[in-house]
Order: structure tokens, then sequence, then C-alpha cells
């Protein structure tokens, strides 16, 4: 992952395989804003609806604020309109994505007006 120890130590292992095939190398150091580590994630559908979800945590996304218990809204591909059309009823609700290609990141879905969460 960039940014991590591991990064770091790829690097070097890299920099020093092509120093020993001859290459002049050079590390240029960069800006990271942030370090993001996976951690765990979980989602389940409380009844009457139905089991857990198997779900994962998009690397850089902004976590939930611990427990989160909302409302499941459908929101299409994640398209601006389809988020539009949900209207206030985003507010502090999950919002669902069909399909993530062709349509909005997660992350710009997740920009949704008050939306508590994306699960994409």
């Amino acid at each position: 992952m960039t940014g991590s120890e591991a990064c770091e130590r790829s690097v070097e292992w890299a920099a020093a395989k092509l120093r020993g095939l001859g290459l002049d190398v050079a590390v240029e150091p960069y800006e990271l804003p942030a370090l993001w580590l996976p951690g765990g994630a979980s989602a389940d559908v409380v009844p009457p609806e139905g089991p857990g979800l198997g779900v994962a945590a998009l690397p850089f996304s902004p976590p939930t604020p611990g427990r989160l218990e909302a409302p499941l809204l459908y929101a299409g591909a994640g398209e601006p309109e389809a988020i539009r059309r949900l209207g206030a009823g985003a507010r502090g609700a999950v919002l669902l994505l069909g399909s993530p290609e062709g349509g909005a990141s997660p992350l710009e879905a997740g920009a949704a007006p008050g939306a508590a969460a994306t699960l994409a």
C-alpha cells in the first residue's frame, strides 16, 4: 500500500535490483496527503430483510463514525441524477449502488447531501 513501510521496502528493493543491473537510479520523494490502511468492515441487513453482506472498505474512503443503522436506498449506478431523485430521502441513508462501472464513483455518490454511507 502506498505510503506504508512495506511500500518503502519494496522501493528500496527495486532500486537496489536496478542498480545491480548497472542502471542509474534515483528514488524521488513525494507528498502523500494521508496514509490509508485497510481495517475491518462489515454490514448486515437487519431482519426481516436478510443476512450479513460481504463488504470491503474502498481505499481512502472516509469511515463511518462507528456502528451505523440507517435506511438502505437504491441509487442506481450513483449517477448525479439518480441521487438527485432521492432528494431529502438520502439524508442519513446508506446508498446502494447497482453498478459502479459507467456510473459515478462510490466516493462521488457518497457525497450525496447527508448520505451516511455508500455501498457499491
